[in-house]
């Protein structure tokens, strides 16, 4: 199993990719890694994680045996940025500003304010993971990431648009896997994805948006239904 931190994020260096390069950049990766196994990849994306997933297997179907898209940033109607957003996202990474804000938003003290704020909004109806809350305070707050993240809702909707324009066309097995309690991704987001996609399963689970790690256990029972049926490990 490999877990990739998107381009921007965690240890991926300091500047985001446009989806089609962070795109490329996965088909690399496994293409690399098909050296040690015959078969296509399981491919798992969450939230905004889900629109790179599925355009890889829209632009490299031979790498992908199967699409797992667990609360995915697709199909939301609802996604308009505000109005003055662009503008505001334009100052936001000008590294005067950045500067300004290590010192004050993003201090040790802001950020843990932010992360005690925004976690409980991400894990409803769920308890928020403790682990979590560090990792966001420690690390998706840190400044490469908070840039990385205005400079990736500026460019969200067409990328995401684009990937959209492909789910009709996906020919591998895929699983939408969703909860009505999600308050990040609009629920009714996760119907009309998997309704775009010729050969998916629609599962609804208890929790909000962070299955993964709330519903850990939940999520992964049903990936694993899914490989099974795409014999992803069969293959293997």
């Amino acid at each position: 199993m490999v877990a990739v931190d998107r381009p921007g994020y965690g240890g991926s260096g300091e500047d985001p990719l446009s989806i089609p390069d962070q795109i490329d950049a996965y088909a690399a990766l496994l293409r690399e890694r098909a050296a040690h196994s015959a078969a296509p990849a399981l491919v798992v994306g969450h939230s905004y994680g889900a629109v790179p997933a599925a355009g890889l297997a829209a632009r490299h179907p031979d790498l992908v045996g199967a699409l797992g898209l667990v609360a995915p940033a697709l199909r939301d109607d609802d996604r308009e940025l505000p109005p003055g957003f662009d503008g505001l996202a334009k100052l936001m990474v000008k590294p005067a500003v950045g500067e300004f804000l290590k010192a004050t938003l993003l201090s040790q003290a802001g950020r843990t304010l932010i992360a005690k704020v925004t976690d409980p909004m991400s894990f409803h109806p769920d308890e928020v993971d403790p682990d979590h809350l560090a990792g966001v305070r420690d690390r998706t707050l840190q400044w490469n990431a908070f840039r990385s993240f205005w400079l990736e809702a500026r460019a969200m909707r067409r990328e995401s648009a684009e990937v959209e324009s492909h789910l009709g066309a996906l020919h591998v097995p895929a699983a939408v896997i969703h909860a009505p309690g999600d308050r990040v991704v609009d629920p009714a987001a996760g119907f009309r994805t998997a309704a775009s996609i010729p050969r998916c399963t629609h599962h609804e689970t208890g929790g909000g948006h962070m299955l993964t790690i709330s519903r850990a256990d939940e999520v992964a029972e049903l990936l694993l239904a899914l490989a099974d049926r795409a014999e992803v490990f069969a293959a293997g």
